[in-house]
């Protein structure tokens, strides 16, 4: 179950001799509920006076067949009411809420102004000196990976191990308010509290942010900043692996975010990028998918944006943004100005905005941000994360003087807010099974999604070599014309001779003695084919000379599609997340000599 409560009151989770614990509070709620002696398991341990949003435990009881939310309403009528269970449900007899966690986080809510803070006193922290952020979050990049923590520990702390490996430590400012938050393996004891003492001397400008990598290699705790109060510490919550299918635990900004004022402030006057961000997680997460066009169509009628550039929408289950990047980078050899929005990104969301082969600049983001937010209050609609973020890359393109717009479609095609533009050429790269429970189970029903992208009497370039029939019917509906891998155009290689070059052939052109593109894998070349066909299909008003695909195929670069690091043992990142990704990605493997 999970439990969230207020440990001002409290002596800490875990038991303690002298009582008033939240284990203590649970257990005596489960003896009164069950009418049997349980103990408690938790995710992780909080002291005295600090609080949890999403804490897991886990018990063993005899009792059987009880409704799980019958769990939730008995045990909040015996607990205070500064615990409350939030969700119940049964799991496997190896499950357990300590043992199987694959990672911990926490948040910090620090309150940064002169008087302190009576309204909210207990919940959150306090600094009555100014703060400087760009200082704290260049500390803090100090502390990421493994690390000997040994000058953040408690003396008490009873770890077998200072040794940790911290995954997240970012710092975001909301006004006079900063949110701190904590992501390890596991954590020591008073190990963030540590941390935040020495981050908020930073902070205040007593050290500077190199500081940090003196204190960690000293491994002495005298050598670190003292440890900071309790109060805004928050456990946010534990990490399982997938086959308990725990429910997703709520973000800080949807507990937290009514005392911050951040829940319903005006976005319209934000000046960070990361507050914007931090705005549209909080009213409508970005794992909360919602498909349709009615909305997303309203506020772009709105904006009333013409657009002039040629547009080439990419679908597909697999190989969407190997072909984007191919067609940016070709057509930025061949000398034409692009825009290239993709989904999701790998770190920074500016990734998803790229113009000429730059990332767009957070002011040009927020300034898109602001033009959809002023639409969206006139139509007075809510948008979802993605379709907010897709209508703000074309706002942001469409101040640009740009010869082409590449737009990655997000999920399926037809219901997709990318497909609120048309285009001049559709692209389907490959149709497999992925995201069913959006887009059908079978190839068919998948085919027939990603055909929503294709318009009337336009070209259509499809990368699977069986292409479902819903593909072909729709085709034929719109009397558009359709271009199929090894139908229509071919990857040809050379294997007589030791030159390690292909040839792409087509019935509208040929491209001979190519090298292999700079992408690795085996299943690139039909990526780059894909590229190739369908900027054939604009050759009228774009010109493809062969010497800007050679460049392109040479200068493309998408980290993590299978991106093999130099050095021993072999690394290598791939983002394959489905079935037909995973075959693709083992044939890879294999022909590198590994099996």
């Amino acid at each position: 179950m999970r439990l969230q409560y207020n440990g001002s009151r409290y002596q800490g989770l875990q038991t303690q001799p002298s009582g008033q614990t939240i284990q203590d509070c649970l257990e005596a709620a489960l003896q009164s509920f069950a009418i049997e002696n349980i103990r408690i398991y938790a995710a992780g341990r909080t002291d005295s006076g600090v609080h949890a949003l999403n804490q897991v435990v886990h018990f063993d009881t005899q009792i059987q067949n009880r409704e799980p939310y019958a769990w939730v309403r008995g045990l909040n009528t015996f607990l205070p009411s500064d615990i409350a269970v939030l969700w119940a449900k049964p799991v496997p007899d190896h499950f357990h809420a300590r043992m199987c966690a694959t990672a911990r986080s926490y948040t910090y809510v620090l309150y940064n102004h002169r008087v302190r803070p009576a309204l909210f006193a207990g919940q959150v922290g306090w600094c009555h000196e100014p703060l400087n952020l760009s200082k704290m979050q260049a500390a803090a990049q100090h502390f990421l990976g493994m690390h000997d923590f040994t000058s953040f520990r408690a003396s008490q702390c009873q770890a077998d191990s200072p040794i940790k490996t911290l995954e997240q430590l970012s710092i975001d400012q909301y006004g006079i308010w900063f949110v701190f938050q904590f992501k390890a393996n596991a954590f020591l004891h008073h190990m963030v509290r540590n941390i935040m003492g020495s981050l908020i001397a930073v902070g205040r400008g007593s050290c500077e942010p190199e500081w940090i990598q003196t204190v960690i290699a000293a491994k002495n705790r005298s050598l670190a900043a003292p440890t900071f109060m309790a109060n805004g510490l928050y456990f946010a919550k534990a990490d399982y692996p997938s086959e308990f299918a725990l429910p997703e635990a709520m973000p800080w900004q949807t507990i937290l975010g009514v005392m911050m004022g951040v829940m319903n402030p005006n976005p319209l006057t934000f000046k960070q990028l990361s507050e914007w961000l931090a705005f549209l997680e909080a009213r409508h997460p970005i794992t909360q998918i919602e498909l349709g066009l009615d909305r997303v169509k309203t506020v772009w009628q709105e904006l009333a944006i013409v657009v002039f550039a040629k547009i080439i929408t990419v679908a597909g289950t697999n190989g969407k943004g190997s072909v984007c990047q191919y067609l940016s980078t070709i057509l930025r050899c061949g000398g034409y100005s692009v825009g290239l929005y993709t989904s999701p990104h790998l770190l920074t969301f500016n990734e998803r905005m790229n113009v000429d082969g730059q990332v767009l600049h957070d002011d040009a983001i927020i300034e898109a941000f602001v033009q959809v937010e002023k639409a969206r209050l006139a139509c007075d609609l809510m948008l979802s994360y993605f379709e907010f973020t897709t209508l703000a890359a074309l706002v942001a393109f469409s101040k640009l003087n740009l010869a082409v717009w590449v737009l990655e479609v997000g999920l399926g095609g037809r219901l997709d807010a990318v497909n609120v533009v048309d285009a001049d050429c559709a692209v389907i790269t490959s149709i497999d099974l992925d995201h069913q429970a959006y887009l059908g189970n079978t190839r068919e029903q998948i085919g027939f999604e990603k055909a929503g992208i294709m318009r009337p009497h336009q070209a259509v370039v499809c990368g699977d070599r069986h292409p479902p029939e819903t593909v072909k019917q729709v085709a034929a509906q719109l009397n558009a014309t359709l271009f199929s891998l090894d139908q229509d155009f071919w990857v040809v290689q050379h294997q007589l001779d030791k030159t390690h070059q292909w040839d792409f052939r087509s019935t509208q052109g040929h491209f001979y003695g190519l090298a292999h593109p700079a992408l690795r894998g085996s299943h690139q070349l039909d990526n780059a084919a894909i590229a190739i066909a369908a900027l054939l299909q604009l050759k009228a008003d774009l010109p493809l000379r062969v010497q800007s695909v050679r460049q392109g195929l040479a200068q493309v670069n998408l980290p993590g599609r299978f991106q093999v690091f130099a050095g021993q043992p072999t690394v290598i990142l791939d983002v394959g997340h489905n079935p037909h990704a995973s075959v693709q990605l083992r044939k890879n493997i294999e022909q590198m000599g590994y099996t």
